[in-house]
């Protein structure tokens, strides 16, 4: 899974490099949200699930390129590595948090359920790029008028 996570990182970056940052943190996120709820549904077959696992890990990995681009963009110029750490300080603590809740989960009421609920925190996560995107979209002062 790593190895398979530094491509798709090199690969983000270089779609990130060529397109809106948005696009490919949106895409990483909508991709994590619809293979995990494959993934509980339980309808593949078990070859096909563990490569769609290795797929579902790195959507996250795709993604980090295009979230440090974003970061930048909304930080004031003195203010980018401060942000930086607090988004990555974020990330540690969910990572740190996950695996303890995931594994309750999966103890008490399955692997199934545990997929359904990162399929749904990765929904969560699209609508929450969806709203940061609207909001920045909105206040950006720097988008052309219409007298221009």
């Amino acid at each position: 899974m790593l190895a398979v996570g530094a491509g798709f990182i090199l690969l983000g970056g270089w779609v990130t490099d060529r397109t809106l940052a948005d696009n490919v943190l949106l895409a990483g996120y909508g991709a994590l949200a619809v293979l995990a709820a494959v993934l509980a549904s339980g309808s593949v077959p078990v070859l096909l699930a563990l490569a769609l696992v290795l797929v579902l890990a790195s959507t996250i990995d795709v993604s980090r390129p295009a979230r440090a681009k974003l970061t930048d963009r909304a930080s004031a110029r003195k203010d980018v590595g401060k942000n930086f750490a607090l988004m990555t300080i974020g990330i540690s603590a969910g990572g740190a948090i996950g695996p303890p809740v995931f594994g309750y989960v999966i103890d008490v009421a399955g692997v199934g359920l545990a997929f359904y609920l990162v399929a749904a925190l990765a929904a969560v996560a699209v609508a929450l790029a969806l709203a940061i995107r609207s909001v920045s979209a909105a206040h950006d002062t720097t988008a052309p008028t219409t007298s221009e």
